[in-house]
């Protein structure tokens, strides 16, 4: 026959069963948020170079727009510059 004591002791021991597999449950997330974190801060650092890359690339389409425009109509100012 089980008293009261003894149902209480495997209330305990269950208990700490579950903040075991608790624990265990634990670590494994934080284990796999830090991995997110170190592939979040890749990501990050993709994101910034690739920001930065695209502003280049931006600038440097419109220094060609700017000397294809000049180049085709500099013919244009040659007579004012002689006035």
């Amino acid at each position: 026959m089980e008293t009261k004591l003894d149902h209480i002791e495997k209330g305990i021991e269950a208990l700490f069963l579950w903040i075991s597999e608790l624990k265990e449950s634990q670590k494994k997330t934080d284990e796999q948020l830090n991995r997110t974190d170190a592939q979040l801060r890749k990501t990050i650092e993709k994101l910034e170079k690739t920001g930065v890359n695209l502003g280049d690339l931006g600038i440097l389409q419109g220094e060609i727009a700017k000397e294809l425009f000049y180049r085709n109509v500099k013919y244009l100012f040659k007579p004012l510059s002689a006035i």
